[in-house]
């Protein structure tokens, strides 16, 4: 029964793996969440399990321990953050981490993050590890979330953490208002979430995304402890729309992005889309009379399409020419986005081997490709080469 009893002080030691049901009707003084970097989301049943089971108690403790988890939005880094934000007197946090973007060659960050590196951790292990990952890209991102206790996912990302926290800001709604805006659309089956991200481009040649999700409305909850996000409280603060019930209308999102244009008074460029779904998404606008005398431009989710347009989008992001909102929907999919190489050596967004919903950033690639890379091949259509 994976118990251990201490019959002179009646003590009990039970080992609970990560299934709710084995907990409740336990009365627990102390708990030791071993590895709590692997539970993905903001919470689970397990956790909220866990958490109930010492109301018993004035003088309970709760341990966990672990390596950081990958994403800003899972259980243990919320749990962390909200420690250093609160500064909770009943709340001990210690993070032992090496900086970000350190080299992985510099000893002193290894000291950093082990502490007992050289009394119970080898030295010489790590140097062969991180000598390893130094050479070989595909290996640094487990690294630095591994023997660095970084905050990085330890497959291959497409989006650069660091890039990505430093062009969050404030956008301007103006600037949609005076340029042009080429909207990325992700639609999605009727039960999942459709992105649409706006990006125009101001003087100085920075990319301002304006992100849109939406989502059904019935099963919200159920939804977000599938997915592992806290959908319901984005919809509460305004970061993300439901609409619908158990599906979602295309005529309502056409309607709703419709409306949304109008009153900010947003004329719409181009529409990138993923050819998934348009047929009927098309049919709706007919139907809702917007999106008229727009570009349509068919981006095939494939290595060569999509490769080169994540490509253009990464430079853009270490050149610091975005400008995002730190939308959550949109800081979530740029957290856990990642990159899957093809056999040209181009690497795309990989939706199946990414842990949470990365549609708001297949969006925002395909929305900021024609003010990096895709300006260049944009060719003017020379009437005099077809005059004999």
């Amino acid at each position: 029964s994976k118990k251990i009893v201490g019959i002179n002080l009646n003590n009990t030691y039970s080992a609970l793996i990560s299934d709710a049901k084995t907990g409740y009707g336990l009365s627990l003084r102390v708990i030791l969440l071993d590895e709590a970097a692997r539970l993905k989301g903001p919470s689970s049943d397990f956790t909220n399990m866990l958490e109930s089971r010492q109301g018993s108690f004035d003088d309970f403790l709760f341990l966990t321990i672990s390596t950081q988890s990958t994403s800003d939005l899972d259980y243990l880094s919320i749990n962390m953050d909200n420690a250093e934000r609160t500064q909770d007197v009943n709340t001990v946090s210690h993070c032992y981490a090496a900086d970000p973007d350190c080299d992985l060659m510099d000893e002193a960050q290894w000291y950093k993050a082990n502490p007992g590196l050289g009394i119970y951790r080898s030295l010489e292990d790590l140097q062969k590890r991180m000598k390893v990952a130094s050479e070989l890209p595909v290996k640094e991102s487990e690294a630095r979330n591994q023997f660095l206790n970084q905050r990085v996912a330890a497959q291959g990302l497409a989006i650069s953490v660091s890039a990505w926290k430093k062009c969050g800001g404030k956008i301007e709604l103006d600037q949609f208002r005076s340029g042009e805006v080429h909207m990325g659309l992700d639609l999605s089956a009727v039960r999942d979430l459709t992105s649409a991200v706006l990006a125009t481009e101001d003087e100085e040649g920075v990319v301002h995304l304006l992100p849109y999700t939406f989502c059904p409305t019935a099963g919200i909850e159920a939804r977000s402890r599938r997915d592992r996000a806290p959908y319901d409280q984005w919809v509460r603060d305004g970061h993300m729309m439901a609409i619908g019930g158990e599906s979602m209308d295309y005529d309502q999102i056409a309607a709703t992005l419709g409306e949304e244009l109008e009153l900010h008074d947003i004329k719409v460029t181009s529409v990138q889309y993923d050819r998934a779904y348009m047929k009927l998404f098309r049919a709706a606008c007919e139907r809702e009379g917007v999106f008229n005398g727009v570009e349509w431009v068919d981006v095939s989710q494939v290595f060569k399409e999509m490769g080169i347009r994540l490509s253009s989008f990464q430079s853009q992001l270490v050149e610091g020419k975005i400008r995002h909102p730190n939308n959550p929907c949109l800081n979530m999919s740029a957290a856990v986005a990642v990159a899957k190489q093809g056999r040209e050596g181009i690497s795309t967004l990989a939706k199946d081997l990414s842990t949470q919903r990365i549609d708001p950033m297949v969006a925002t690639v395909m929305a900021a490709y024609p003010f990096g890379l895709g300006r260049e091949h944009r060719q003017a259509f020379d009437v005099s080469n077809y005059i004999g």
